[in-house]
């Protein structure tokens, strides 16, 4: 019999998917009170710039059992999955950080239409703000992640050495720090171009200092040989 190793309890898969059933269901009870285009796309200052067919929610609102079911298959199909196992909670606060985010997220059509959101309270604020708490929870955890073929920073130089592995997800997981203050920040600014590029070139410029730092000590590596 092949080993379980997925680190997720029972108990929190259990509730996950009771939190994707009943946010679809919730969808489903409102949807005849949609109007027959909804919001679909917001810009950096959260004001809607996109429209669909509510029939195309549908879609959205399936969306986090999709992910759920995906993040369940994962750790089985790695040829390292024990690592998972090895790794602490960290794949479980994962899975639970990325389902409530998508789930939450689609409910922004209805809060939209409806207006649920709090006065001074907009998707240009929520989303990046929500994205970053994500963003900072997953750099404190990086570090722990043990070495595997899916989960965490994968580059040539790290799954062919445990040590790079190890340091390169510290550097990813400052990174991932820096890039999560940086979308709180654009949130909490007022969001607008300037805030949300400056958040986006923070993300997008620590990939290549992550795997230039991977490289190099690769390099060292095999000039100590």
């Amino acid at each position: 019999m092949k080993q379980n190793v997925n680190p997720v309890s029972r108990r929190c898969w259990f509730a996950l998917l009771a939190l994707c059933l009943v946010s679809l269901v919730a969808h489903l009870v409102v949807y005849p009170q949609l109007p027959d285009v909804v919001p679909t796309h917001w810009d950096v200052g959260g004001e809607v710039d996109g429209w669909a067919p509510k029939a195309q929610s549908l879609f959205i609102d399936v969306l986090p059992l999709v992910l759920l079911a995906l993040l369940r298959v994962v750790p089985s199909l790695d040829p390292k999955g024990h690592a998972y196992l090895r790794s602490g909670r960290v794949y479980e606060g994962f899975t639970v950080l990325i389902t409530v985010f998508i789930a939450a997220m689609t409910w922004l059509p209805e809060a939209t239409v409806f207006g649920w959101l709090p006065q001074g309270v907009s998707t240009g604020l929520l989303a990046p703000v929500l994205l970053g708490v994500i963003f900072v929870a997953m750099g404190n955890y990086m570090p722990r992640i043990r070495q595997n073929y899916t989960f965490g920073i994968k580059t040539p130089w790290t799954l062919d050495n445990p040590e790079n592995w190890r340091k390169t997800q510290r550097v990813g997981g400052v990174w991932f720090i820096v890039t999560g203050i940086a979308f709180i920040a654009a949130g909490l600014l007022g969001g607008g171009a300037l805030w949300f590029g400056v958040a986006i070139a923070v993300c997008v410029l620590g990939l290549p200092v992550t795997l230039g730092y991977s490289y190099a000590l690769w390099r060292k590596t095999r000039q100590g040989e």
